[in-house]
């Protein structure tokens, strides 16, 4: 399962396993890290619970369609939402400013291939969005705009292929930039093949990341530069045959802990 491990630090602990490879590490920035800084998951069960703390909560009012989309319909004091198994197809502009109180809202298995700009405008208290079992093949720039207080996205089983960086000069555009408080990504089981360097930027809050089941051959470097909350990777029945320490290294924050490691995978 595990070729090689190569560590650069003042001190390594190494834990393998048949489930997971677990470094913690003593970093030569720092007198020390406290904690797992990164599991590289290759067989686990569960890959898709968020953090703790992120369990979806239907306490207050809670609103349920299996038919019809009919946004506009929904009570504004809801603050669960679920579309289950209803053809939508496409989000428009808007379908939600009315839900101000709205922190959970899901669209399993229905359809969805095209998400408006500004589709979210007015879900500011929004905390877990599940668009999972859906037809999204690109995640373009801005895409989840108007979420400033998004905690979990759920994208499983999708059909990603590209998440658009925007140029250089306007990386703000990026699909994630927006999401500075997200802790909990799913992209698991979609259709990516390469993680480019700025793909994931603006996600500093995020501590959990899954990526299994895509076709992932590349992960440049700088990939995951921006995630300085990571504590949990899953990077399960990809291509991949190297994970290089490059892939979270950011240049320009040298006083934060640098995660130095080299990581051969080997998967089934």
């Amino acid at each position: 399962m595990v070729a090689a491990l190569g560590l650069y630090a003042d001190q390594a602990y190494l834990f393998v396993s048949q489930r997971c490879v677990c470094c913690f590490l003593v970093s030569h920035t720092t007198r020390y890290i406290p904690g797992l800084l990164l599991a590289a998951i290759l067989n686990v069960t569960n890959s898709d619970e968020p953090p703790e703390g992120l369990d979806t909560l239907f306490n207050n009012t809670e609103a349920v369609y299996t038919t019809g989309f009919k946004p506009a319909e929904i009570p504004t004091e809801a603050t669960s939402v679920t579309y289950q198994g209803v053809p939508i197809i496409t989000i428009p502009f808007g379908s939600f400013q009315h839900l101000a109180a709205c922190l959970h809202l899901a669209f399993p298995f229905c359809q969805i291939s095209n998400i408006s700009q500004n589709a979210w405008i007015g879900l500011d208290r929004l905390q877990t969005l599940n668009l999972s079992d859906n037809n999204l093949e690109r995640l373009t720039s801005g895409l989840f705009g108007g979420l400033p207080s998004l905690r979990t996205l759920l994208l499983t089983r999708n059909r990603i292929g590209l998440i658009e960086t925007g140029t250089p000069s306007t990386v703000e555009s990026g699909a994630f930039h927006h999401l500075k408080n997200l802790q909990f990504l799913d992209l698991g089981q979609n259709r990516l093949t390469t993680l480019s360097g700025d793909m994931f930027l603006g996600l500093r809050s995020l501590e959990k990341i899954v990526l299994e089941n895509n076709q992932i051959y590349i992960i440049e470097p700088g990939a995951f530069q921006d995630m300085f909350s990571l504590n949990n990777l899953n990077l399960k029945g990809n291509k991949l045959q190297t994970l290089e320490w490059s892939a979270f290294e950011n240049p320009d924050n040298p006083g934060l802990p640098v995660w130095i490691l080299w990581l051969i995978l080997w998967l089934f």
